[in-house]
């Protein structure tokens, strides 16, 4: 009895899910309307004119959007009137090498008379020896400006940097000095009621020393305005002209950095950079013994007149000292004793004859001489 309450439960619990399954599917594949005089319309409707409402659709869904452009619109209007009240000051600094430097300079001072620019400074060198490994080139030029550019031509001057050669560097920079304007805005309104309020002071003052103090307050502090007022200016200056840095180098080619060259593009690079370097020495050589040449040249004379002079004057007589020989016999001895004032060496001839002088004088003439 209870297996068949559960059969006859569980055939119920089927027959329940089937019709909800059945109800859903038909919810899900027709969504018409409630109405039966409308499913029946909507059964009716070909192909064709399925794609017309089709089309339809998509018109009103592009009227849609067109109907909230002009939303976009304004808010992109606010955008830019922010922007616009925004206090920016930009800067630029770029490096261009060129190949033809008269031709690009000429071209870009063109430039900056078209869009209105001034240069502020400009600071031209030129190299006579420069040894940058492949781009060395005696009387190598560079020049260095400084160009305020108005703001509203500030992108189209930067984009036309690369008309006058290669760019090597490049940066810019944004400065947002809205709060800094704004804070000198409001000082100078504070300044300018406190002036006022100082003339009154001034017009109202009964004695001298009054007129005095208000007078010395009144310079100071319009004095203060005074500056306020000039660094506002400098500001909107600042913001209406934009600063751009341009140095423009002349080279004999440009270099690149991307480029790696191959092992015999640098090997050949190598080699003619040497010999040029070498070839630079040698003119450096020779210009500095030119430099040289007169000091050579003066030397060269006063040693040749030194070297006549000592040959071709007379030379001086020496005098000569006659010489006195003393010969005396020291006592007890039979040696004498030589007193020579000169430096030669006694003659030995006439050493003997002194001494044959000295023995006579002692012991009388020799009986066996033959010339006594």
């Amino acid at each position: 009895m209870k297996r068949r309450k559960c059969l006859l439960l569980v055939a119920v619990l089927m027959i329940c899910m089937i019709i909800s399954g059945c109800s859903g599917s038909s919810s899900l594949q027709s969504p018409l309307p409630e109405n039966n005089s409308s499913r029946e319309e909507y059964a009716g409707i070909s192909d064709d004119e399925a794609a017309e409402a089709a089309e339809a659709g998509a018109g009103s869904t592009e009227q849609s959007t067109q109907d909230i452009t002009p939303e976009n619109e304004s808010a992109k209007a606010d955008v830019q009137t922010k922007k616009k009240n925004q206090k920016l000051v930009y800067t630029c600094h770029i490096h261009v090498e060129t190949l033809e430097y008269t031709k690009s300079l000429a071209a870009l001072k063109k430039t900056i008379d078209k869009y209105e620019g001034i240069i502020e400074n400009e600071q031209e060198e030129t190299y006579n020896n420069s040894w940058d490994g492949g781009k060395a080139k005696i009387g190598r030029r560079e020049n260095t400006l400084t160009v305020r550019i108005p703001t509203d031509h500030y992108q189209e001057f930067v984009e036309s940097a690369g008309d006058y050669g290669t760019i090597t560097s490049k940066s810019s920079n944004v400065e947002n000095i809205t709060k800094s304007y704004n804070d000198v805005k409001v000082r100078i309104k504070a300044v300018e009621i406190q002036e006022e309020r100082l003339m009154d002071m001034m017009k109202k003052a009964d004695s001298i020393s009054d007129m005095i103090t208000v007078e010395d307050r009144l310079t100071e502090v319009q004095t203060e305005l005074n500056s306020y007022k000039t660094q506002l200016a400098s500001m909107d200056t600042d913001v209406a002209y934009s600063t751009v840095y341009f140095e423009l180098s002349e080279v004999e080619k440009y270099s690149n950095p991307e480029e790696k060259p191959s092992f015999g593009q640098e090997a050949l690079e190598a080699f003619v950079d040497s010999f040029a370097r070498f070839v630079r020495f040698i003119q450096g050589l020779l210009i500095a013994l030119i430099y040289l040449l007169p000091y050579a040249v003066a030397g060269l004379l006063i040693l040749a007149l030194v070297f006549l002079l000592s040959r071709y004057l007379p030379k001086p007589k020496k005098k000569k000292k006659q010489k006195k020989n003393k010969n005396k016999a020291a006592p007890g001895t039979d040696h004498p004793t030589t007193e020579d004032t000169g430096n030669e060496a006694p003659d030995p001839h006439e050493k003997g004859e002194r001494f044959r002088y000295i023995r006579e004088e002692e012991d009388g003439p020799d009986p066996g001489d033959p010339e006594n």
